[in-house]
C-alpha cells in the first residue's frame, strides 16, 4: 500500500527585494501553485495603494504569478533612506498583512502588525539605509522559501538588484517579459526575452549558449540594447 501526503499550499506571495531608490519592489511566489496578485495592496507608513487602479506600475512579469515566479513592480511611495513595504491581500483594512521589511530605523507605523501577523521579528528589527540606487534590500537565497515566517534585518542582504530572478548572480536560464528594466541580465545557459524596452534604458543580455528575441519583443529607438554570448561575468 502507498500512502501519499499533500501538504496544504499556504497561498502566499513574499517580498524578495526592495530598491528604495528606484522605487523597485520584487515579489516571488514560492506556492506550487499560480497565485493572482491583482488585488493586493502596498503599504509604506500612511500612503497605500492597490497594485491596480493605484499608482503601481507593473515592470517585469505578470500579475497572475506562477510557481517559482517573480515580478518587478515600481511605486514611488517607497520611502528613499526610511521607510517600510506592508504586503497586503486584499484592502488594508480586511486584508491579511503576509509579507513586511523595514529599512532606515525601526519601529515603522505597520511594524507592529507585522509582528503579530508571524512576518517580522520585532519592532525595532530594521535594515539600514542604503544610499547606492544599484542595490537593493534582497533576501538571502536560503530565505526565499521560507514564506516570509519569522522575517528580520538578519535575513536581508544589500547586494546589486537582480530585477526578475532568483538573488543568484548566475541563474541557468531566464525568461523576460513585460516592461524591462534597466539592469545587466546574465545566465549560464539560455535568456528569452519577449518584452518592451522603452526608451531611454541601458540594457546588456549575456548568456552562456543562446540568447532567443522572440516574437512580441519591441525595442524602442534611443535604448542601449546589447547581447553577448559569453555567460555571466566573473
Amino acid at each position: 500500500m502507498t500512502i501519499t501526503y499533500f501538504l496544504p499550499s499556504d497561498h502566499k506571495v513574499i517580498v524578495n527585494e526592495v530598491n528604495s531608490i528606484k522605487k523597485h519592489i520584487e515579489l516571488y511566489n514560492p506556492d506550487t501553485a499560480a497565485i493572482d496578485i491583482s488585488n493586493y495592496s502596498l503599504v509604506n507608513g500612511a500612503v497605500t495603494s492597490s497594485i491596480i487602479g493605484g499608482s503601481v506600475e507593473l515592470l517585469n512579469g505578470s500579475l497572475m504569478l506562477d510557481s517559482a515566479a517573480y515580478v518587478v513592480l515600481k511605486w514611488p511611495n517607497i520611502g528613499e533612506s526610511i521607510g517600510e513595504l506592508a504586503l497586503f491581500n486584499g484592502d488594508t483594512t480586511s486584508g491579511d498583512l503576509i509579507d513586511y521589511l523595514q529599512y532606515g530605523s525601526g519601529t515603522q507605523a505597520h511594524a507592529a502588525k507585522a509582528v503579530t501577523a508571524g512576518v517580522w521579528e520585532n519592532v525595532t528589527s530594521f535594515k539600514p539605509a542604503i544610499s547606492d540606487s544599484v542595490k537593493s534590500f534582497s533576501l538571502t537565497i536560503g530565505q526565499i522559501f521560507i514564506n516570509g515566517e519569522a522575517s528580520n534585518a538578519t535575513h536581508w542582504l544589500t547586494q546589486f538588484e537582480t530585477p526578475s530572478y532568483l538573488n543568484n548572480p548566475c541563474p541557468s536560464s531566464l525568461e523576460l517579459q513585460g516592461s524591462l528594466v534597466e539592469a545587466h541580465y546574465s545566465a549560464s545557459d539560455s535568456i528569452k526575452l519577449k518584452g518592451t524596452l522603452s526608451a531611454p534604458k541601458d540594457i546588456l543580455i549575456g548568456a552562456g549558449k543562446s540568447v532567443h528575441l522572440n516574437p512580441g519583443l519591441l525595442i524602442e529607438s534611443g535604448n542601449v540594447f546589447g547581447v553577448e554570448i559569453g555567460g555571466c561575468p566573473e
